[in-house]
């Protein structure tokens, strides 16, 4: 690397973009656990996984205009769902 390019050796690569990374002599382990804080925090439920308060076969129905979400509530749900879906890949790796 340092023969292509400008840079120096600074050790060990131990976390990247905010990823934590773990090396053993078989594996490299990317983890995220700020971002599965975060969410935590943000959404304010527990670590592990959370079942969904709805019955096995039933379907969405439409909401009535005075439950839907203003634009910040919108927002908030978009973001959580961005985060958890990046969280659920790190962890399943």
């Amino acid at each position: 690397m340092k023969q292509c390019f400008d840079c120096d050796d600074v050790g060990e690569l131990n976390e990247y973009v905010g990823c934590k990374i773990e090396w053993t002599d078989s594996t490299i382990r990317f983890t995220q656990s700020v971002l599965g804080q975060s969410f935590e925090d943000k959404f304010k439920c527990k670590a592990g996984r959370t079942q969904i308060p709805a019955k096995s076969g039933g379907y969405l129905e439409k909401c009535k205009p005075s439950d839907a979400l203003n634009k910040g509530g919108q927002t908030k749900h978009r973001s959580g769902g961005g985060k958890i879906t990046a969280y659920d890949a790190l962890v399943k790796t």
